[in-house]
């Protein structure tokens, strides 16, 4: 997210989005809906936002899965273009 708020002079808020997109694929990030990526322009600034969870569960076979905890992420990186 900090390389492209570096690149908000350059890019467009799609072309961030659609580059954040593969990496957030790539690395697994599970998120339910695009709309959870938030961009935003105001005062010569870019302010890139991602909050999702993960939930660290327990498999003890036979369709026994218990969810132990859930992780609450909320990445963001403000920066001046």
């Amino acid at each position: 997210m900090e390389a492209q708020a570096t690149k908000a002079s350059v890019f467009t808020d799609a072309q961030i989005s659609k580059e954040l997109f593969r990496h957030i694929k790539k690395l697994e990030i599970p998120i339910d809906d695009p709309d959870q990526l938030k961009i935003n322009r105001f005062e010569g600034k870019i302010l890139i936002q991602l909050q999702y969870q993960e939930v660290l569960s327990i498999d003890l076979g036979e369709d026994r899965i218990y969810d132990l905890w859930v992780f609450p992420f909320d990445a963001r990186v403000e920066r001046d273009y």
